[in-house]
C-alpha cells in the first residue's frame, strides 16, 4: 500500500508541472535563496552561521548500485529534458543565460534526506520559527548517537526506481519507492522519532518523498518567445508521458535492477544547501535486510 503512497506522490508532481509546463520553471522562492557567482552562475547558498538544516540524511556516492542507477537518471533528464530545452533557444545570450540558471548536483553530493530535524532559520516561516533553536556540535554529536542506538538494527530499505519527474519549481528528481516490508518508513519514523526525544520539537517539515535531487533549473531563460515557451513545455509533457523503460533506454527485464539498498544513515549537517558542503557527525550501518 505504501508503494502506491509514493508513486501517486510522484505522478501528482508531474501532473502539476504540466498543468503550468508553458512558464516552466516556477522557480522565483527557490532562486531567492541562491546567490550569482563571479561568472554569474547560480549558486546554493552558504549557512555560514553554522546552523544550516540538520537531520538524518542517506549519502549515496559511495553507494555504488546507486550511483549506477542515478548515473542513468541524470542522463535521461540531460538527453530528454535538457537538451530540447537548450535547442529551443537562441545561441548566445538566451543558451548562455539557461547555463547561468541551471544547477546540477555534483555526484559526491547525490543523497536522499531521511528526516530532518531543522531546518535554517531563513527556510522557515515565521511561526515556525519561534520554536526553532540552535543545535551545538557537541550536542549534534550526542543527537547522532541516539538515533544510531535506535535505528542501527533496522533492516537496510531497498528503494526500487518508481519516476523521473520535472517538478514545477524546476527540480529534477528521480523518485523511488519504498519496499514491500516499508523498511524505508519505518526507518524514517524511528529516526524522527529519536530526534524528536533528543532534542525536543523539530522545525522540518516532514518529508513525503523518497526521491533524489540531480539538478535545478532556476528560472527561465531571457527573452523567452511564446513559441520558444511552447516548445520547452512540449518537451516537458513529452519527457512525462514516456514510460521509464524509454526515457532510460533500456529493457524491461533490466528495470528490475533499478533499485538499490540503502544501506548507512548519517547525522548530518548542510553548510552549503542541498548537500554541497555538508558536515558529519556520525554515519552507521544498518541491518542487511
Amino acid at each position: 500500500a505504501n508503494m502506491g503512497l509514493y508513486s501517486d506522490a510522484y505522478a501528482d508532481i508531474r501532473v502539476r508541472c504540466d498543468a503550468a509546463a508553458e512558464s516552466w520553471p516556477q522557480a522565483d522562492g527557490v532562486r531567492a535563496h541562491c546567490c550569482r557567482d563571479e561568472s554569474g552562475r547560480y549558486q546554493p547558498p552558504a549557512f555560514s552561521d553554522g546552523d544550516g538544516p540538520i537531520g538524518c540524511y542517506a549519502m549515496l556516492a559511495q553507494n555504488s548500485q546507486a550511483v549506477r542507477v542515478l548515473q542513468l537518471c541524470r542522463q535521461a533528464f540531460d538527453r530528454c529534458v535538457l537538451a530540447p530545452v537548450r535547442s529551443a533557444l537562441d545561441a548566445g545570450r538566451q543558451r548562455d543565460s539557461l547555463d547561468e540558471l541551471l544547477f546540477m548536483a555534483e555526484e559526491r553530493t547525490w543523497h536522499m534526506c531521511v528526516a530532518v530535524f531543522h531546518e535554517h532559520p531563513s527556510l522557515i516561516d515565521e511561526a515556525t520559527r519561534q520554536r526553532w533553536r540552535r543545535v551545538e556540535p557537541s550536542e549534534a554529536k550526542a543527537v547522532g548517537e541516539a538515533v544510531a542506538a535506535r535505528t542501527a538494527p533496522m533492516n537496510a530499505p531497498r528503494l526500487v526506481l518508481d519516476s523521473l519527474c520535472v517538478c514545477a519549481d524546476g527540480a529534477l528528481i528521480a523518485g523511488f519507492v519504498d519496499d514491500e516490508r516499508g523498511c524505508a518508513a519505518a526507518l524514517r519514523e524511528a529516526c524522527a522519532r529519536a530526534g524528536g526525544d533528543a532534542l525536543g520539537e523539530l522545525t522540518s517539515r516532514p518529508k513525503r518523498l523518497l526521491h533524489v535531487t540531480l539538478g535545478r533549473l532556476l528560472g527561465r531563460a531571457e527573452g523567452l518567445r511564446p513559441e520558444q515557451a511552447a516548445a520547452i513545455a512540449a518537451a516537458v509533457r513529452a519527457f512525462h508521458a514516456t514510460p521509464l523503460r524509454e526515457q532510460i533506454g533500456t529493457d524491461d527485464d533490466e528495470l528490475q535492477a533499478f533499485s538499490f539498498a540503502l544501506r548507512s544513515v548519517a547525522l548530518m549537517r548542510d553548510s552549503v544547501w542541498w548537500m554541497t558542503r555538508c558536515e558529519e557527525f556520525k554515519s552507521w550501518e544498518l541491518a542487511e535486510g
